[in-house]
């Protein structure tokens, strides 16, 4: 059997979406014959998935045509929905010819997922949701071969507005790789990575979007001059739009992207860490299923998160959950965190629940969901 991960987007990069799809690859390994399948982009990184992502094994990728011409900045949604429909029938052609009815086919796209559902069988994940094109998106269901909601909220409205019957929906969220995320010690961690070996230390590792609610981190801060904060991710452009922005106190450093393999160092150096995605956007509040939550529950360190349905649901019991966009809320769960015996409780709780959430058990409990429906 073969299996193919179908994504639009710039393989390889450092974005959440990339990394999920070649994590997904690895894991369905032991399952088939894996191929990723994504765009030919112009300024893809010329390098194996195997070195930039430090995995075991490489990952075989086909890059299928498609016109990018996102350099054109002024038509960047012009370049994107050119893009993805060039890469949908490009799609569609390949897996023709190279697939049969026995393969199957993950993907979170739902326009190629489309047509390919009449011919093949489809895995559709559902990482957004599906807010407009119901029709399409109601025929894509009926023809899945399973559908896949990365959140409950999505599974319960997914069950309720398309009709989609328990026996090919299911909820997996995303996970962890526990060959890379683990407890390491603070210590050598702070000394590699050039950090004050006795201060308290507060991590956030990610990008600067506004809805993951780093600038309420930065607010949050000016009530925490004991501590030194460090926000790790975001393109250098992105960072110094961010310093112009929202003007960070001298306790917090803004460290631009670093090589994905870095980043449990800089979690594994944390007194805690903080997931502070706002409320503002639907994304953040119902539709993630923030892979930094997985990560942070690895590394043993204490989490602060906000709030929201999308984190509840992963880290109740498990971490000191804030009222998302207050900066005091947030101040006062950092304190909690770096102060209270019971911080060091959850934490525990964490390493113990993440063992089930790895990308490899993930893989396991579909391909148990696709055999039990035969």
């Amino acid at each position: 059997m073969k299996i193919f991960i179908v994504l639009h987007a710039r393989i390889p990069s450092d974005t959440a979406a990339a990394l999920c799809a070649v994590q997904e690859a690895v894991s369905f390994g032991r399952y088939g014959k894996v191929r990723v399948v994504a765009p030919r982009r112009l300024d893809r990184a010329r390098v194996t998935l195997k070195d930039f992502y430090g995995l075991d094994v490489d990952v075989p990728i086909t890059y299928v045509p498609t016109i990018d011409v996102y350099f054109i900045k002024p038509f960047h949604k012009l370049a994107f929905y050119l893009s993805y429909v060039c890469f949908s029938i490009s799609v569609f052609f390949y897996l023709l010819r190279t697939s049969d009815r026995t393969d199957i086919i993950i993907t979170n796209e739902s326009l190629p997922a489309f047509f390919l559902s009449f011919f093949r069988q489809v895995v559709i994940e559902i990482h957004d949701y599906p807010e407009s094109h119901k029709r399409l998106h109601k025929k894509l269901f009926d023809n899945a071969k399973l559908v896949i909601a990365t959140n409950s909220w999505k599974k319960n409205r997914l069950a309720e507005e398309f009709g989609i019957t328990e026996h090919k929906l299911m909820v997996e969220r995303n996970a962890v790789d526990l060959s890379i995320f683990t407890v390491k010690d603070k210590l050598e961690c702070r000394k590699k990575l050039g950090l004050p070996a006795n201060a308290k230390v507060v991590v956030y590792t990610g990008h600067l979007y506004g809805w993951k609610g780093a600038h309420v981190l930065v607010e949050a801060a000016k009530s925490l001059p004991e501590t030194q904060v460090y926000l790790v991710g975001g393109r250098q452009n992105e960072v110094d739009e961010f310093k112009k922005k929202f003007q960070p106190g001298t306790n917090v450093t803004l460290i631009p992207q670093v090589p994905h393999s870095e980043i449990p160092y800089y979690q594994s150096a944390a007194d805690c860490l903080v997931l502070p995605n706002t409320s503002s956007e639907a994304i953040a509040s119902y539709y993630t299923s923030p892979m930094k939550a997985f990560e942070y529950m690895a590394s043993g360190r204490p989490i602060v998160a906000s709030n929201l349905p999308s984190i509840h649901e992963i880290l109740a019991g498990l971490a000191i959950l804030v009222t998302p966009d207050e900066p005091k809320s947030l101040a006062e769960g950092i304190l909690i965190a770096l102060n209270d015996p019971k911080a060091l409780g959850l934490a525990k709780n964490a390493i113990e629940a993440i063992q089930e959430l790895t990308w490899e058990k993930r893989a396991a409990r579909i391909m148990d969901k696709l055999m039990g429906q035969k």
